[in-house]
């Protein structure tokens, strides 16, 4: 039987985190999630931030839930 590939792997304990990337896809969603999050903000704050400050948190909380979706859909599973 062969072993699933999953691209983030469980830390061991001690170590801080839960996951860490454990594969070239996992590098890459997580660059992907790095470059949406501070670029969306770096561009949104300018034009947002003193009248519309909602919508930047909105980003940062819709990029942080796509990014912990890929990561529990491909990580290794928790139990």
């Amino acid at each position: 039987m062969s072993e699933e590939h999953y691209w983030f792997r469980k830390r061991r304990p001690g170590k801080g985190g839960s996951y860490v990337p454990a594969s070239r896809e996992g590098w890459i969603a997580t660059l992907i999630f790095f470059i949406l999050d501070t670029g969306g903000v770096a561009i949104l704050i300018p034009l947002f931030a003193e009248t519309h400050w909602w919508i930047i948190i909105a980003w940062v909380i819709g990029c942080t839930a796509a990014f912990l979706a890929v990561l529990f859909a491909k990580g290794e599973p928790l139990w």
